[in-house]
Order: structure tokens, then sequence, then C-alpha cells
């Protein structure tokens, strides 16, 4: 597969998330964009990680 957008090759970028390894086009306007997919890996990422912070809080 050949991804070609405006010359933009800095811009693809491998998702976060530690399960997936996919890759995707930020054409975010600061380049921050950070996962492939907001419902998908972001999701369980950032869910994963709230458990993990509320587990830490029990005695």
């Amino acid at each position: 597969m050949v991804i070609v957008h405006e010359g933009r090759f800095a811009s693809i970028r491998t998702c976060d998330a530690g399960t997936c390894n996919r890759l995707f086009f930020d054409s975010t306007k600061n380049q921050s964009r950070r996962y492939c997919t907001g419902r998908g890996c972001a999701a369980r990422t950032h869910s994963a990680n709230f458990r993990q912070r509320e587990e830490e809080k029990k005695p």
C-alpha cells in the first residue's frame, strides 16, 4: 500500500495503544493524535488507565 498525502510522510504514525500496531494518518493541526481510532484504541487505553488508578487508590 502506498500512502501519499501532500508529501507529509511524517504524519503517518503508529497507534500508541499497547495491543495495536496499525498505522494512521495524523491530520490534526498540531500533530498530536496518538490512537488510530477514538472509539476503539483510545477508549480502551483510557479506560484501562482509569481502572488502574482507581485500584491504586484502594487501601
